[in-house]
């Protein structure tokens, strides 16, 4: 019986074979006999369809190569566009190692970018172990060096997250994860370079705005912040603005413009976080009575109380996060404050600097 068959299956293979042999006037089982004629036709057709089929085979693998995978599993990939602006760095951090990329619950302690975020489809999704580890599955196949744990939803409105809720577990709702590529000693050489560079650049071109270095080096901090690189002549006439503003009318009135750096630490039994932001903040004093509110800057910064011969006691409110005593001493071109408060499972510290 299989013999039977093969040899009907060869005899049915036959005229195909002839035909692709050349023999135009073949018999073909399935449309009876084609002429000469259409037989060119239906060989041509053939041929464009085939070419017609690799091309698009081709332009889909080309699809495929390029564009980039935003959905790995459970987890959401949205890649950053934005100018690499200063990302928060601390002195000392820890990572955790016992994942196939390094974790991090507080912000790293060396130079990084940041080339997207990562949030679970569900996004009240608890992050668990599990969680975390799909997180850096997926950062790992978009080439990351590392992940940043955060709460909140990062690179939205409030800009740095964790504004506005208590770290107390990374298993809070709205969690997400920073992917983010270490940068190479080269990149901080050059970027240190060109910093100088339009520092000195600055200095010479505005000596009046420029006295105190300290002033001038925050400002810039404040504005690549928001992403401004100080190569730019745009950088430069937006720090121009900054410090004519924040000039010092004479030499003993704090009321009037300040830069500020806003340092917030919290701690709790299970977790401990760290922020800080720049903005600027408009001074008044009348007779002892002192007043701080923030003009810019991601979050809302206030201060009022009294000063005494430079020396300040009151209370400070940071966003939602802080309401709390603080005491500080002010001299003509620097107010420093500090204060402590209470959350519902821990502790919360701030330090206010304003600078001009």
């Amino acid at each position: 019986m299989t013999r039977g068959l093969g040899a009907s299956y060869r005899r049915e293979r036959e005229p195909l074979k002839r035909y692709r042999n050349g023999e135009k006037h073949a018999y073909l089982p399935i449309f009876g006999e084609v002429s000469t004629k259409y037989s060119a036709q239906i060989e041509q057709m053939m041929k464009d369809s085939l070419s017609s089929a690799i091309v698009s085979l081709l332009i889909l693998a080309a699809a495929a190569c390029s564009s980039p995978d935003s959905e790995v599993g459970p987890m959401r990939f949205s890649q950053y566009s934005g100018p690499q602006r200063e990302w928060p760095k601390l002195e000392s951090s820890i990572a955790e190692t016992s994942f196939k990329l390094p974790v991090y619950r507080t912000w790293p302690d060396k130079p990084y970018k940041v080339i997207g975020s990562l949030r679970h489809e569900d996004r009240r999704r608890y992050w668990e172990e599990g969680e975390i580890e799909d997180a850096v599955e997926a950062a790992r196949r978009m080439g990351a060096d590392a992940i940043v744990l955060r709460i909140g939803s990062e690179l939205a409105v409030r800009g740095i997250v964790g504004v506005d809720q208590a770290p107390s577990a990374y298993g809070q709702p709205d969690a997400t994860a920073l992917a983010i590529n270490w940068k190479s000693a080269e990149e901080v050489r050059a970027e240190t370079q060109r910093r100088d560079e339009f520092l000195k650049r600055f200095r010479d071109r505005y000596p009046q705005l420029a006295n105190n270095e300290t002033t001038v080096d925050l400002a810039l901090l404040y504005l690549r912040s928001f992403g401004f690189e100080p190569q730019s002549e745009q950088t430069t006439q937006k720090l121009k603005d900054i410090m004519e503003q924040i000039r010092v009318p004479n030499g003993k009135e704090l009321t009037g413009k300040w830069l500020y750096k806003c340092v917030v630490r919290m701690q709790s039994l299970t977790a401990a976080d760290h922020m800080d932001f720049l903005g600027m903040a408009s001074v008044s004093v009348r007779d002892d009575a002192m007043t701080v509110l923030s003009t810019t800057g991601r979050n809302e910064v206030s201060v009022s109380g009294t000063i005494d011969r430079g020396r300040i006691t009151g209370r400070i409110g940071i966003a939602t996060l802080v309401n709390a005593d603080c005491e500080g001493a002010a001299v003509a071109d620097k107010i420093s404050l500090s204060g402590s408060g209470r959350t519902g499972d821990g502790i919360v510290q701030v330090t206010l600097t304003l600078q001009r």
